[in-house]
């Protein structure tokens, strides 16, 4: 039997959704969660665990952007959250965190102390810049930056970075409307824009951080400063000791989104000033940086002799060797969230099911029997909810046929 999303018997606060939403919309990221799905399981588990001792412990080990973290903290769980990606630590590390009335002021202050020179030159380029931005547009967000990290001790520096994020995005001649930055003949040179215009970006994405602080408030979120670290969710020394009543992640889809790219253009100006160039090569599930596996094909045996990997089997190798990567890394990563949870938790992972040589992969099922084999059983039926329109290239290039729906699985220990 399955189900669909909404349909679960739980009555949905569309007012505490609509403040959800409100302030999950500070910075756009690829394959982002549904604010509706997390809400829905997690305020569901909420009301059911109710032998849990104290809070319920939450966890999000490859937290993206945050929505499900937010969605935690919003339902008064102990919250912990990491992503290997830097700017998803940073991005979830604002989206969490309400700041008290005196860091929004001086949050304010040290949004009025930011400026733009008038010089045209930038104070250094990178390769192929000149397809993104204009020298004067550069000029104006590495004067921004420059700023921002003057702020690198203090509490609101997410929030201003977040903003700085985005604008750098805005400003560029990335495609409109499209979850990872891309430049194709829908936006054939970078824009016109003026010094002064860049710092006014930069404040109105401000402005939608501040909004979004605005709505924690109404939810009643505490402002003290949420658990949020960047980790390798597959390094099971990097997991904080403790164990969780709920883990609830998705996964990256397979080889169906590159979510280092989305980031790659912002991190062009940010890495000169905190020095991440060593993060070139990240540990990311099924990517062709991390590639480090034997031939072992980490398929269950039933699905071994199927006929849609068969059909994988024969397609590009690299391909063949990212999916076999991803699968292992996968694996693994049930494994670990399995020795992690309590004696009555449960686990949640949000899956699609990609395409890899024009065959999908039925990775609901797979990831069903990494769970079996990890000593965990299925919870109840999966729910799902079909995923609107996310454009990350006008053409395809890293999946045959976008994904178009999302299956939320539910294990228990």
């Amino acid at each position: 039997m399955r189900k669909r999303l909404g349909t679960i018997g739980f009555r949905l606060n569309e007012e505490h959704l609509k403040l959800i939403r409100t302030a999950d919309r500070i910075h756009r990221f690829p394959a982002k969660m549904s604010p509706r799905l997390a809400y829905l399981f997690l305020a569901k588990i909420s009301t059911k665990d109710q032998e849990a001792n104290g809070k319920i412990r939450f966890c999000d080990p490859m937290c993206g952007s945050g929505t499900i973290a937010l969605a935690a903290r919003t339902l008064g769980f102990s919250s912990y959250a990491a992503d290997i990606m830097y700017p998803a630590f940073i991005i979830t590390s604002a989206k969490i965190h309400r700041l008290s009335s005196i860091l929004l002021s001086d949050l304010g202050s040290a949004s009025e102390s930011i400026q733009v020179s008038e010089k045209r030159k930038p104070l250094w380029l990178w390769e192929n810049w000149q397809i993104w931005h204009r020298q004067n547009v550069i000029r104006a967000l590495q004067d921004i930056g420059k700023t921002i990290f003057e702020f690198r001790s203090r509490r609101f520096f997410p929030h201003l970075v977040t903003a700085f994020f985005q604008t750098i995005w805005d400003t560029s001649s990335a495609d409109p409307g499209v979850i990872v930055p891309t430049r194709s003949g829908f936006s054939p040179c970078s824009p016109w824009l003026s010094s002064k215009r860049v710092l006014s970006v930069f404040r109105s994405r401000l402005q939608r951080v501040l909004e979004a602080q605005t709505a924690l408030a109404a939810l009643e979120i505490s402002s003290g400063v949420p658990d949020v670290r960047q980790s390798n969710a597959i390094d099971e020394d990097s997991w904080p000791s403790s164990k969780f009543e709920i883990i609830l992640t998705s996964p990256p889809y397979g080889c169906g989104i590159d979510y280092e790219r989305a980031f790659r253009l912002q991190m062009r100006l940010w890495n000169h000033f905190v020095d991440r160039t060593q993060e070139t090569n990240l540990q990311l599930l099924g990517r062709r940086t991390n590639l480090n596996m034997s031939h072992e094909v980490n398929l269950p045996n039933s699905e071994q002799d199927s006929k849609w990997f068969r059909r994988v089997r024969n397609g590009d190798p690299d391909r063949v060797r990212m999916f076999l990567q991803y699968l292992h890394d996968l694996r693994l990563f049930v494994l670990i969230c399995s020795r992690r949870l309590s004696r009555y938790g449960r686990l949640g992972l949000v899956v699609g099911e990609p395409q890899i040589a024009r065959t999908t992969v039925p990775l609901e099922r797979i990831v069903t029997r990494f769970a079996e084999d990890a000593g965990l059983t299925l919870d109840e039926p999966p729910q799902y909810d079909m995923i609107c329109t996310r454009i990350q290239n006008f053409r395809l290039r890293s999946a045959s046929s976008p994904i178009g729906r999302e299956c939320l699985l539910t294990f228990k220990s």
